[in-house]
């Protein structure tokens, strides 16, 4: 699911349509798995999601190696947290 990265993994910028694409293909899954979700709603989540991603990866990069277990399973976390409840939402029991 999350993969950190090393510290000789090289980082490429996107541009704004690319970044817009992902956001959107990731939106549609979501979609796909609980169709309740309003396309608003789900491009907000994918949105969040993907700053959950880009929080850790920061944090992941500025700490000693002997953390970043911990730091990979605290986000892991949270963001199956999150997710669990934006694919439940509007489903009955969600």
């Amino acid at each position: 699911m999350l993969r950190p990265p090393n510290s000789r993994q090289v980082f490429y910028r996107r541009d704004p349509a690319s970044r817009r694409a992902v956001r959107s293909t990731i939106a549609n899954l979501f979609r796909i798995k609980n169709p309740s979700l309003s396309s608003e709603r789900a491009l907000l989540a994918a949105n969040v999601a993907l700053q959950i991603v880009k929080a850790m990866r920061t944090l992941y990069s500025e700490s000693e190696a002997k953390a970043r277990p911990l730091i990979e399973a605290e986000f892991r976390k949270v963001l199956a947290s999150y997710l669990k409840g934006v694919l439940s939402e509007g489903e009955p029991g969600g």
